[in-house]
């Protein structure tokens, strides 16, 4: 959904360059209106509701050729677009959820998850309550140890580690970081900009560490026998 976001930002900002003819050819697939009234820069959660899911394909294949038509014209409002979803997980100011402290209504009430009795002790309310205040605001609000709470450190220290390796001419080791790059391309690619889309790269991040702190002791080594 990124090429309908960047569309609709296009139409938020500038209407007045669409001509009729591609204005019904985007109406053709997503709900004009409410696209132009509800869009919010940070997630594509309005596109996605006003996507006809019963448009054709040839319908498709039109809206993409007026967004690439539109492409061409202001490419900049494109980039923005698409920065606005995922450049949180680059800013160390972005914050995060570093823990969940209470089930979703949904999984109470899942048939899957029904058997397994999920459920809230309600003398331990006032304790989630005052947990939940503490991970998301005492936390993140600590200077230094703050900054390590968001979701835009984690990828930082993923290219320092990469960079190290390449200058110390260790680029066999760079394949342990793979999973974790290919994360963050997939989390660029998200609906929104969310911690618990990257997850597995959090997980990672203490094993890549330990890797590149071996690869470190093993060049001071290599150094100290020279």
């Amino acid at each position: 959904y990124i090429p309908a976001q960047q569309m609709a930002r296009y139409i938020v900002e500038h209407e007045e360059e669409i001509t009729k003819e591609d204005k019904v050819i985007i109406s053709k697939v997503f709900a004009y209106d409410r696209i132009k009234d509800n869009y919010d820069p940070r997630h594509t959660t309005v596109v996605t509701q006003a996507f006809y899911p019963d448009a054709k394909k040839a319908d498709i294949g039109g809206f993409m050729k007026v967004w690439f038509k539109y492409l061409k014209k202001r490419p900049g409002l494109y980039v923005e677009s698409a920065m606005n979803l995922c450049y949180g997980y680059f800013y160390p100011g972005s914050g995060g959820v570093l823990g969940f402290v209470k089930i979703h209504s949904k999984m109470l009430d899942d048939e899957l998850t029904k058997p397994l009795h999920f459920y809230h002790r309600i003398e331990l309310k006032k304790l989630r309550a005052y947990t939940n205040i503490f991970i998301r605001k005492g936390v993140q609000e600590i200077p230094v140890i703050g900054v390590f709470a968001s979701k835009g450190v984690a990828p930082w220290i993923l290219f320092l580690g990469v960079g190290y390796l390449i200058v110390a001419k260790k680029k066999r080791f760079i394949v342990a970081y793979i999973p974790s790059l290919t994360n963050i391309l997939v989390c660029m690619m998200a609906p929104k900009c969310v911690f618990r889309y990257m997850l597995p790269e959090v997980y990672c991040l203490v094993f890549l560490v330990a890797v590149t702190v071996f690869v470190i002791n093993k060049q001071q080594q290599e150094n100290v026998a020279k």
